[in-house]
């Protein structure tokens, strides 16, 4: 099985936003520690992997039994065109917590924004949320025996930790706000009690108030949380009580996929690792892959052990 580094997610997370679905290429390349791997680039037509009209965007790519769903966060340069249905599910489903699922009542035929679900016989409301998932059902159908693993920056975070908490899968994130609050109240119990808390595995820069929290910390992201940099609190004493300014500040700076660095083997490394759910600072990655071992997962579970 092929070991996929924290670098490796944050790589497939930085080609969601330049990839040309009117031209995909035949592989995307990555080079770490002197080589260069070739993932193939899954493009089926059955396969809703982008939409003009909810803003969706993702890529799909495989590697012998590994397939990496790596989904586009929010188009910040193009406000005309998709930043701006981006921006209204920034709004609808992570500032609002809107359901889902929304049901839809005798829609007219010719409405681009609704979708028929066979099954129920009903119609819904087209969202981002409900397109990832329609997108990782379909993977998983026809490859019912493959490594499925999910990613994504920001928003594209946001689809991943939503899609991997729905299906069990694993999931890297980064500067990805908290959606616990969109799953259904069962799937959102098993976040609460720590269920996905090894496999889902979330990077934050504390001062960015997007993948943080704004006024407040997130209770908790689904999975665990580790900011690259130490508590909440002793972060944002500078911008306490002046949300809008650390807002501008994270979209300016702490909010960006260049905060994040790694090791020659991939791994993150920044100089301070804290885990937020534990409490206390790591001197690795919890994903740690080495030369000599394979990939090793720690979970807030053993930190406490040794805490």
């Amino acid at each position: 099985m092929t070991k996929i580094e924290d670098k490796l997610y944050l790589y497939l997370s930085q080609q969601a936003y330049y990839i040309d679905h009117k031209r995909l290429p035949k592989y995307i390349e990555y080079n770490n520690n002197q080589q260069t791997h070739k993932w193939e680039v899954v493009n089926k037509k059955d396969y809703v992997t982008t939409d003009s009209d909810t803003g969706f965007d993702s890529l799909v790519v495989k590697k012998d039994d590994q397939i990496v769903v790596s989904f586009r966060g929010t188009q910040g340069d193009d406000m005309l065109g998709a930043g701006m249905a981006d921006l209204e599910t920034d709004v609808q489903y992570i500032v609002m917590k809107d359901n889902v699922h929304q049901k839809q009542s005798n829609p007219r035929g010719d409405r681009l924004d609704v979708y028929n679900n066979p099954e129920k016989k009903e119609w819904y409301k087209k969202d981002q949320f409900q397109q990832a998932e329609k997108l990782i059902s379909d993977i998983k159908k026809d490859n019912p025996s493959a490594q499925i693993s999910v990613t994504g920056h920001s928003l594209g975070g946001a689809l991943a930790q939503y899609t991997a908490a729905k299906f069990n899968l694993g999931a890297v994130t980064y500067s990805a706000p908290s959606v616990i609050d969109l799953l259904h109240e069962q799937t959102r119990e098993k976040a609460v009690a720590g269920d996905f808390d090894s496999s889902i595995v979330n990077y934050v820069h504390p001062k960015d108030s997007i993948g943080a929290g704004g006024l407040e910390p997130y209770k908790r992201h689904i999975g665990s949380t580790y900011y690259i940099g130490s508590r909440f609190k002793y972060e944002n004493m500078d911008n306490e009580g002046r949300p809008i300014k650390r807002l501008l500040e994270s979209v300016a700076s702490y909010h960006g996929i260049e905060n994040y660095t790694f090791d020659k083997y991939g791994n993150i490394n920044n100089a301070i690792l804290y885990n937020v759910l534990v409490g206390v600072e790591v001197y690795r990655s919890p994903r740690y892959v080495s030369a000599e071992a394979g990939l090793i997962h720690v979970t807030p579970s053993h930190l406490l052990e040794v805490a």
